[in-house]
């Protein structure tokens, strides 16, 4: 498995898994395209020695804070040690790009992003209540410090 940058000839595979994964943020595909047309945002995708996208972050730059927006690995290869390669491969650019801490939000019923989070460091921080919905459900909100 590779770690690279994303590039706009991944946005239909990004969009493609993020429509079937359960736990993915829900965005339109005109907010994926923005990904690539921002300053501050970051992307990257896992993809098989075939070149076939199995997985993604999207990260975001907010001065010297950095925040995880969508993590998604394909279903058919989760349980791989890909969203682990996916965060810390988001942490890293973070932390060479001079942040001070990084923040994310997850599903409260997500225990195996939750499990993944807390192995990398996140530690919770608080709780927004009803936050997501189909279905509605809180977010709890995670933050990692970089200093």
């Amino acid at each position: 498995m590779n770690i690279r940058r994303a590039t706009i000839d991944d946005l239909t595979a990004m969009i493609g898994m993020a429509a079937v994964a359960d736990t993915s943020a829900r965005w339109s595909a005109g907010h994926f395209a923005q990904i690539f047309g921002e300053t501050g945002r970051e992307a990257f995708v896992a993809v098989t020695p075939e070149d076939a996208v199995v997985g993604f972050v999207v990260a975001r730059a907010i001065t010297v804070e950095w925040e995880i927006e969508n993590v998604v690995v394909s279903r058919a290869h989760r349980r791989q040690g890909i969203g682990k390669a996916l965060v810390t491969t988001a942490v890293e650019r973070a932390r060479l790009a001079g942040a001070v801490r990084i923040h994310l939000e997850v599903r409260a019923s997500n225990s195996a992003a939750i499990r993944l989070y807390a192995a990398a460091g996140f530690q919770e921080t608080g709780r927004r209540m009803e936050y997501y919905s189909d279905p509605n459900e809180d977010a709890l909100l995670l933050t990692l410090p970089l200093t």
